[in-house]
């Protein structure tokens, strides 16, 4: 596989031909494959979709369970499938007449994507992804994050291309949206400059600068900062260094060393970080070896050898 994505209960994988496969729950059409039949045991390829480029997991809301998929196509068009208001998208469908000239994708309880002139747009709020039109929140982006923020929470990330990180909208923690007030960024705030990747959970946030130095800020009552307590930081903290990718889920982070090393800390309730009995991993733990990439899902992990 080329390229993963991890959602709340179901997976999305992008073939090295553009090929697109998808495995797990598929209560709301999310696998894309024309049913609801759930499919747990292997990925199954969607003849539907060739040439695809990104692709995408996501959720709605906790509570509710609603989810959907993204898959970027070589011709820079969006599709989606999964929940939407009108009930269960089976199979791929045009995201919007608007999404067009797309080169990357993010999507949770919302659909954000940049196009080819840096534009970042987002489709719906609070889990509806409405047939609205879409809203311009920046310029001069490259890559966003849409943040696993539930409770209707609506906080993202936005990397500029002068690598600079951004946060914009209503975060679930103190610190996770940097120096905003009442946890919300009403416009995008800089968060730091010189960065290459981020990732965000529910309630707090990671980034790593070009040098390779991981830093972490917001709530940390279950370890997602590694730092050794249950301390939440509204201000940046170095993580570690050497580092090259993370990833974040609702309390749970990893992150990816460049010498392809995989640690984790945070909710351990389903050793999605240590087969320890443990409910929480306060300081980084080494997972796994030989990886290339990573992605964090609803209470587990996936990683790219």
């Amino acid at each position: 596989m080329h390229k993963i994505a991890a959602g709340e209960n179901h997976a999305i994988f992008l073939g090295k031909n553009g090929s697109v496969f998808t495995v797990g729950n598929n209560r709301y059409g999310q696998l894309g494959d024309g049913t609801r039949t759930s499919r747990y045991d292997r990925p199954v390829e969607l003849q539907s979709l060739k040439g695809a480029t990104e692709v995408a997991a996501g959720s709605a809301d906790y509570h509710k369970g609603a989810h959907r998929s993204a898959v970027l196509a070589e011709n820079g068009t969006l599709f989606m499938f999964g929940d939407k208001p009108s009930g269960p998208r089976k199979k791929p469908e045009k995201a919007c007449e608007y999404c067009t000239d797309v080169q990357a994708i993010s999507v949770w309880d919302r659909l954000l994507w940049v196009n080819d002139s840096g534009d970042v747009y987002r489709l719906g709020s609070d889990g509806s992804l409405l047939p609205e039109a879409p809203v311009l929140l920046m310029t001069g982006a490259k890559a966003i994050e849409a943040g696993k923020n539930h409770h209707q929470k609506d906080g993202s990330l936005i990397l500029a291309r002068n690598g600079t990180a951004y946060a914009l909208g209503q975060f679930a923690a103190d610190g996770a949206c940097g120096s905003c007030s009442s946890m919300k960024a009403s416009r995008p705030t800089p968060l730091m400059t010189n960065i290459k990747a981020m990732a965000t959970g529910t309630y707090h946030t990671l980034l790593v600068h070009e040098n390779g130095t991981l830093y972490g800020a917001g709530e940390n009552r279950q370890g997602s900062l590694g730092d050794g307590t249950k301390i939440g930081r509204r201000k940046f903290i170095q993580i570690d260094t050497e580092v090259q990718a993370v990833a974040a889920y609702m309390r749970t982070s990893y992150y990816l060393k460049e010498d392809g090393t995989v640690f984790g800390m945070g909710t351990n309730y389903n050793n999605e970080i240590s087969p320890q009995d443990e409910q929480e991993v306060l300081s980084p733990v080494k997972i796994m070896t030989g990886v290339k990439s990573i992605s964090a899902g609803g209470s587990y992990a996936l990683f790219k050898t």
